[in-house]
């Protein structure tokens, strides 16, 4: 075997090594084979051109015929899945002629996995996590509603980014998938960690460059770190041909048209879930119980929570922009956060709260456009490295 990189490779630097080398040989000059793995790639379809957290329209989901369970059909993005059965359509005539062997992976694609919900995994993960702080959280100091938010904010600001609880957050971190965003399509359910399995079952394929072919044909990238997975290129001419079908040109139209932002949800998805955990919490402890043995007598004293969330826009106002400042590595100050509050909380007493929530996005929008390991952070990194190197 060429490439060894797995999951069980022992040494750290062996692992890098071989990770390296199977990026560097199998696909060198291939255009269509992209590391979605690298900078802001991972967040292909989850993430427009202002760097805004994205979903898909459901509505603008289509069917695919060919799926490994027909009684539960797989979805993505009507253009994509247009272009798809015809890319599907192209193999199975390579098969009749007989251009692909019995034996090939190539041989009989069947589609194993395609868009996955993002608000329900989203739901998901909060739930399991908002689960884990009911049972550390300090109970003693829980009276009410905000004490226990208090604590969760404390609680998640130490946890950091990689914990999100928004689902602005949750589509920009890797608790998401390219998945979500209906235009990828997984022909296996292998796992990606094993760089032999792919060599034995892929790369050593001979159909694998009519493959890669076809798939540059209808307009998909491959995943190079998982090569049977195909991701539509909304700026190939090729995969024009099936937007225009639905008045869609250009890549704007298409994010415009077929996808929604996820900070018009952020605070109404999170408060749901915040008050659903809460009554979860208080089902399992209605009341305190305290001891006091002084003067050589136990005095029992339950003190009941209050269960009150009856609570205004302004105090989940508040709360957001400090998580979103804990998904955002933390970057702005205590005076500067207050400032964005104070901002905030004018617009939604004078206009409205969605005026309030947009102003609070383009805030740590824009320091999304600078957040580490960016496209944009490593143009800037080589732009300073090439000032020194002239001065």
């Amino acid at each position: 075997m060429k490439y060894k990189g797995s999951k069980d490779t022992e040494s750290t630097k062996q692992l890098v090594s071989e990770r390296v080398k199977y990026k560097l040989d199998p696909f060198r000059d291939i255009s269509n084979v992209i590391d979605y793995n690298f900078s802001d790639r991972v967040y292909y379809g989850r993430i427009n051109k202002n760097y805004n957290s994205m979903y898909v329209n459901e509505e603008t989901l289509s069917g695919i015929n060919n799926s490994m369970n027909p009684h539960s059909a797989p979805r993505c993005v009507n253009f994509v899945a247009d272009a798809l059965h015809a890319f599907l359509r192209k193999m199975d005539q390579a098969k009749l002629m007989g251009r692909i062997d019995s034996d090939s992976f190539f041989n009989n694609l069947r589609v194993h996995k395609a868009y996955e919900n993002p608000q329900e995994l989203y739901v998901s993960f909060v739930n399991e996590y908002l689960s884990s702080f009911n049972n550390l959280v300090n109970k003693e100091k829980i009276n009410n509603f905000k004490d226990w938010m208090a604590g969760l904010i404390d609680w998640n600001t130490k946890n950091g980014s990689n914990f999100p609880l928004t689902f602005s957050g949750f589509q920009k971190s890797k608790r998401s998938n390219i998945f979500t965003s209906g235009m990828a399509i997984s022909f296996s359910s292998e796992s990606a960690d094993d760089d032999s399995m792919k060599e034995k079952m892929f790369l050593n394929d001979k159909q694998l460059e009519f493959y890669l072919s076809a798939a540059k044909q209808y307009g998909f990238n491959v995943h190079q770190n998982a090569p049977w997975i195909i991701v539509a290129d909304i700026n190939s001419p090729a995969m024009s041909l099936y937007t225009k079908k639905y008045d869609l040109s250009t890549e704007n139209e298409i994010f415009l048209n077929n996808f929604s932002l996820c900070y018009e949800r952020d605070i109404d998805l999170l408060k749901k879930l915040l008050q659903h955990n809460w009554k979860l919490y208080i089902s399992k402890n209605k009341k305190i119980t305290l001891l006091d043995t002084k003067c050589n007598k136990t005095k029992v004293s339950n003190i009941y929570i209050n269960n009150n969330i009856n609570i205004n826009n302004i105090y989940y106002i508040i709360n957001y922009i400090n998580i979103r400042n804990t998904e955002e590595y933390g970057r702005y100050s205590k005076p500067e956060l207050d400032r964005i509050i104070k901002k905030a909380i004018f617009f939604e007493k004078k206009l409205d709260k969605s005026k309030s929530i947009s102003y609070i996005n383009e805030q740590f929008r824009v320091l999304s456009v600078k957040r580490p390991g960016t496209l944009n952070d490593k143009i800037n990194i080589t732009r300073r490295k090439n000032d020194i190197s002239d001065n």
